[in-house]
């Protein structure tokens, strides 16, 4: 909302790279938003991508498809400083253990307990299953329904991996 102001600290384009759709979703919000949501100072541009690999400087981002929509991705940022892979909204599959492979930070959506499985995200025991196949350094556990308690989570991601577990909260900074 405050792109909309002159004194923005952005000057340059910004170009937004992500699913298929993600244009006609900032579309949509433009029109229910009107002028509230368009920069005033820069150009927005879209890129939209499927599975693929991009190089920017020193980071290569990898993009794979995640289970729960068809246009759901992951992403592996790898960097001198280490590998960090989001899996976004995901249920079990091949392609966030692909993604995950000794990542030193893995994050997972956890949106519900083990005892309350929804199809199309993954439980704490889940989530530890494949942090353990990938042999991550550490899991982070994000995307958390309010039934979900960190002590509960904790336990649960416990029975499956042995290594480190955090439970994500807003603003949290991890370093690898």
């Amino acid at each position: 909302f405050a792109a909309k102001y002159a004194v923005s600290l952005r000057t340059k384009k910004l170009t937004l790279i992500g699913a298929e759709g993600l244009a006609a979703f900032y579309s949509g919000l433009l029109d229910l938003y009107k002028d509230v949501l368009s920069p005033q100072v820069y150009e927005v541009n879209f890129r939209e991508i499927k599975e693929t690999v991009l190089e920017f400087g020193q980071y290569q981002i990898k993009s794979m498809p995640m289970s729960h929509t068809p246009q759901s991705l992951g992403y592996r940022v790898e960097s001198g400083s280490g590998v960090v892979v989001y899996s976004g909204d995901t249920d079990v599959c091949e392609n966030i253990i692909k993604l995950g492979k000794d990542a030193d930070i893995l994050i997972l959506d956890c949106s519900f307990p083990d005892q309350m499985k929804v199809p199309g995200h993954l439980t704490p025991q889940e989530a530890g299953r494949i942090a353990h196949q990938a042999n991550c350094r550490t899991l982070v556990l994000t995307h958390l329904y309010p039934v979900c308690q960190e002590a509960v989570l904790i336990q649960q991601a416990k029975q499956t991996f042995r290594g480190n577990i955090v439970v994500a909260s807003d603003l949290m900074t991890i370093k690898p």
